[in-house]
């Protein structure tokens, strides 16, 4: 996904940059709120842009730009990944995920593998990336992830993208469970999540990651 995935899954998402480990990120929590029932899908029809509403029970197959208040959620491309990773350190190459990698430099571009880059609409600055762990499985779960680069944070960016990843995944009729993970403390993501609608549902241990808190959000 365009957040890039590491090895150890959403808990620590690696980003390209200032980025760098910001995924489910440190957001106040009097960030700005949005529609969560509804977001608006730019999709391609016979070349030209077009703009729509799109309710969450209603299914838009590969969006290239989810719209919020105050950011754009830009689908990405295997050359924009292959972007990013070029921009890491032999080190933080290291922690990206080569299964997720592998998938999202053969695929065609869609959410599942590639993610969005996190534009500002005010002056069209990149503020961050989001994106899914992959596809549906099979009980209809999908996880999140997603980071702000830290010059970025604490304006409610995180919960907008959050929102944004949510309900696009919940227009997909395969989607029952959007799902996320958190260290096992409370703090400034877990406030996120909450205040996106998503509920403490326990602590699991991640093969990966080790102990952490599971949190959920239902159709």
């Amino acid at each position: 996904m365009a957040a890039i995935m590491t090895q150890a899954g959403s808990v620590a998402e690696r980003m390209p940059g200032p980025a760098l480990g910001a995924a489910l990120m440190e957001e106040p929590v009097a960030a700005a709120d949005l529609m969560a029932d509804s977001v608006a899908v730019a999709t391609r029809a016979a070349g030209q842009l077009v703009v729509m509403a799109v309710a969450a029970d209603r299914q838009v197959m590969n969006p290239e730009i989810i719209e919020t208040p105050n950011l754009q959620l830009r689908l990405q491309t295997a050359a924009d990944v292959r972007a990013l990773i070029e921009k890491l350190s032999p080190a933080e190459r290291a922690e990206v995920s080569p299964e997720w990698l592998a998938r999202a430099l053969s695929e065609p571009p869609n959410p599942w593998a590639h993610g969005f880059s996190v534009i500002l609409k005010a002056d069209g600055a990149t503020v961050g990336n989001a994106g899914f762990k992959g596809p549906p499985n099979s009980a209809g779960t999908v996880e999140i992830a997603y980071g702000i680069n830290p010059e970025h944070q604490r304006k409610g960016y995180a919960t907008e993208a959050a929102r944004a990843l949510s309900a696009y995944a919940f227009q997909d009729q395969r989607v029952h469970i959007v799902c996320a993970h958190t260290l096992p403390e409370p703090n400034a993501s877990t406030r996120v999540l909450t205040k996106c609608g998503f509920h403490h549902v326990g602590e699991v241990m991640d093969p990966e990651d080790g102990r952490v808190w599971r949190w959920e959000k239902t159709s």
